[in-house]
């Protein structure tokens, strides 16, 4: 997998091709490294999204991650570092998750040099691992809005507190001068329907 991204930015670099590009679905931060964020940024690359889903170790191995926060911490300060932005994706209702595990997560977001972060209530998708280990409890209902509201409860929380920490989470980490900045300095006028359906979808100012 290395291998291939260092292909295609050598490419994009050797054959002068002049374009911006990031990875908005998230990437393993373990697999990263300063040579490769590098190279990226060289290449283009000006927005790193990481997969991180929390910030408390045992839910990582909970849902076998394979990663340290160590990993994710090194890898998101490199990529600060190289000059990219950078996002992290957090899952709120992993397999063992609690109020404490959840502002765990919150708090390891705003020590990261986070300039934006996603905090969405896990969707237990059909046909996924996780899916598979715990489809007994999982209670099917499309009229759900994806990652806005559970579709499974772990036993060690309760389906209130995950959908009222969601709101919690952003406001925790967005009313802040470094993402407060990032978002004013990226703002442009065409994108206020967009903001204000995200404030809207994510119940920022109803809870």
């Amino acid at each position: 997998m290395r291998e291939h991204v260092v292909s295609i930015c050598n490419l994009i670099i050797e054959r002068g091709i002049e374009i911006s590009w990031a990875t908005p679905n998230g990437i393993r931060a373990d697999k990263v490294d300063e040579e490769l964020l590098a190279l990226m940024k060289k290449a283009g690359c000006y927005y790193v999204v990481f997969g991180i889903e929390s910030g408390n170790q045992k839910i990582l191995d909970n849902i076998n991650k394979n990663e340290t926060l160590a990993d994710i911490e090194r890898a998101v300060k490199l990529a600060h570092k190289s000059g990219m932005m950078t996002q992290g994706f957090f899952i709120l209702g992993l397999p063992g998750e609690t109020e404490e595990t959840i502002k765990d997560s919150v708090r390891f977001a705003k020590r990261l040099p986070l300039d934006r972060a996603q905090f969405l209530i896990l969707d237990l998708l059909p046909g996924s691992a996780l899916w598979k280990e715990h489809k007994e409890g999982y209670k099917e209902d499309y009229s759900k809005e994806s990652y806005h509201e559970p579709t499974w409860v772990p036993e060690t929380i309760t389906a209130d507190i995950l959908k009222n920490w969601q709101p919690r989470a952003f406001r925790s980490f967005f009313f802040r001068p470094r993402p407060l900045f990032s978002l004013i300095k990226f703002f442009r006028p065409s994108q206020i329907k967009y903001i204000i359906s995200r404030l809207r979808d994510f119940r920022i100012f109803n809870s």
